[in-house]
């Protein structure tokens, strides 16, 4: 149980950094249709 909960708690924190990195970069120098990007 405590290997899946440090699993969990990685991927959280890969996932969060994931997310911070992404949100960095603009939208429109990726070229994402408006449709896309509401989703």
């Amino acid at each position: 149980v405590i290997k899946r909960e440090e699993l969990i708690n990685r991927f959280q924190k890969v996932n969060d950094q994931l997310e911070q990195a992404l949100s960095a970069i603009p939208y429109d120098k990726l070229d994402i249709s408006d449709e896309v990007r509401e989703q």
